[in-house]
């Protein structure tokens, strides 16, 4: 007599296996949204970047040619400073853009796969 006709055909083991795939799936099209959301969010923060690199740069011409046509001209000491202010929103500038170049590379590098099979193994251990 098989496990199938002492139930009268029902088998609870696949009730268990059916919840665990349909548990597992949802898992892992979760991880999938996640890890697009993210990609998403990466490039939406990239093109702000680019945004504020542009008015940046915008901002820094304008103060520029206000201290080479300023009358009475300005003292080299306000030139120097103005210069330093520059470089230094340039370096941040330039810090935000690479710290968004590694997470954009970190997230091509990434392989959607990889999550699959993670939450397969970690699924089957539960």
């Amino acid at each position: 007599m098989s496990d199938n006709e002492d139930t009268g055909g029902y088998n609870p083991l696949n009730d268990d296996a059916m919840r665990w795939y349909y548990r597992t799936a949802a898992r892992i099209q979760q991880t999938l949204n996640d890890y697009y959301a993210l990609e998403e969010e990466t490039r939406e923060f990239h093109a702000h970047l680019e945004d504020v690199a542009r008015t940046l740069r915008e901002s820094c011409q304008q103060l520029r040619a206000i201290c080479e046509n300023a009358t009475p001209p300005v003292s080299d000491e306000t030139t120097n400073e103005f210069e330093r202010l520059l470089a230094f929103t340039m370096n941040v500038k330039w810090q935000l853009f690479h710290a968004v170049e590694e997470i954009r590379k970190g997230i091509e590098a990434h392989n959607p796969a990889s999550w699959v099979n993670y939450q397969l193994r970690r699924a089957a251990m539960e």
